[in-house]
């Protein structure tokens, strides 16, 4: 699934005014979309993150599950990682399609 960036950096491309997710009405919402992904039964999540920090995700993942972080409005937060923890899935897999760009050339391999 691909999502436009919910905390919104302005460091895109194109940048869409976002609403508050944190909001509890938007936190009602991103938990009804990760009930309907949860339906698929998905076995591996992976995120936007560089692939050579993924052990700064699986730290930052570890940190979540076990309540000593705060998630921020980040997709990888608000769905990525609620949807894991829920599926009891133990790791999220990092990839960044431009790291993927830069060592394998465009069209290159996509390894997870």
């Amino acid at each position: 699934m691909g999502t436009y960036h919910l905390a919104n950096n302005h460091r895109d491309l194109v940048n869409l005014p976002i609403e508050d997710v944190l909001t509890a009405e938007r936190q009602q919402e991103i938990q009804h979309l990760v009930d309907g992904l949860a339906r698929w039964h998905p076995t591996r999540i992976a995120v936007e993150w560089s692939h050579a920090d993924q052990a700064g995700l699986d730290r930052r993942y570890a940190d979540y599950l076990a309540g000593r972080l705060e998630p921020t409005a980040n997709e990888r937060d608000q769905i990525a990682f609620r949807l894991a923890k829920q599926l009891h899935i133990p790791r999220i897999e990092a990839i960044d399609w431009n790291n993927r760009l830069e060592q394998h050339g465009a069209g290159g391999p996509l390894r997870l």
